[in-house]
């Protein structure tokens, strides 16, 4: 039995809707289709959902307690990605980061440059691999460029330019099974937070279909710019003003963490920026 990497087989309502964001492009500031996507499946469960001015993507659902504090359940659409900061005249385009975004992470592949006007499809390049050891060295941005195989002309007539944005290529998204066949894993570019993305989906899409409510009055929302400062969140929190905000994201093990792959969540206490509610954590 072969047990090599395969796109998913697996019949499951949340790797289903997953698949169904995981190959949209979304960086930060460049939401609007992904956006329109999340529409459609909400009004598709007979839901009528609101986009702010920004962006951002809100469902409101009473609770069986109107008279509590709203509460806010959040995932964000954007992902990180790379912002082309100069076209070369050989038409490579020269990059930096948008978001916490490591060149290594990607490595080399096909991705596709976001213009005005259309979509181009490069290769994100670091070099030849035929240099004197004593000149290898860790790749940095400064290291790393986006051939495109096009003029300076073709890609100012797509709208490529300083400031456009670049992901990665649908090809090497995934999502992928591996491992065990009776109890497989997944792996893809996007989980954060298009998994987040999928489950409020997918929890929306039970509530609808059973009739269930939440205790607190609530808002789910689907937030643009976390990636590059929580833009989105920060925004709908100063105009909902909710009690309290929950957010759905990805859970890294750096070492040291005592997280364990399972099936249970993982529930943060703090983060760079400060402590959260320690009785919310509790509740």
């Amino acid at each position: 039995m072969s047990h090599s990497l395969q796109s998913p087989t697996l019949s499951h309502e949340v790797l289903e809707r997953f698949r169904s964001l995981v190959c949209i492009p979304a960086p930060s500031s460049r939401e609007h289709q992904i956006a329109t996507i999340i529409c459609e499946q909400l009004q598709a469960m007979g839901l009528q959902p609101e986009r702010d001015a920004g962006g951002n993507v809100m469902v409101e659902v009473p609770g069986r307690n109107p008279k509590l504090p709203l509460w806010c359940y959040a995932a964000h659409m954007d992902e990180i990605a790379i912002v082309v900061t100069r076209v070369r005249p050989s038409g490579d385009l020269e990059v930096a980061r948008s978001g916490s975004l490591y060149p290594w992470k990607l490595g080399e592949g096909p991705v596709e440059i976001l213009g005005d006007k259309e979509t181009v499809v490069g290769i994100f390049s670091m070099g030849s691999m035929h240099i004197p050891l004593s000149e290898r060295k860790p790749v940095g941005w400064e290291g790393v460029w986006i051939t495109t195989g096009m003029t300076e002309t073709e890609l100012a007539d797509a709208g490529v330019r300083p400031g456009s944005l670049a992901v990665l290529h649908a090809s090497r998204r995934g999502p992928y099974l591996f491992g065990s066949p009776g109890n497989p894993m997944v792996a893809a570019w996007s989980f954060d937070d298009r998994m987040a993305c999928a489950l409020l989906l997918e929890l929306l899409a039970h509530m609808q279909a059973t009739g269930e409510k939440p205790l607190h009055p609530s808002l789910f929302t689907f937030t643009h710019n976390e990636e590059v400062g929580g833009w989105g969140m920060k925004n709908l929190a100063r105009m909902k003003a909710p009690e309290a905000i929950i957010a759905l994201d990805l859970a890294p093990t750096p070492p040291g963490t005592p997280l364990q792959m399972d099936d249970r969540p993982a529930i943060w206490s703090k983060d760079s920026h400060g402590h959260y509610d320690h009785e919310l954590i509790l509740e």
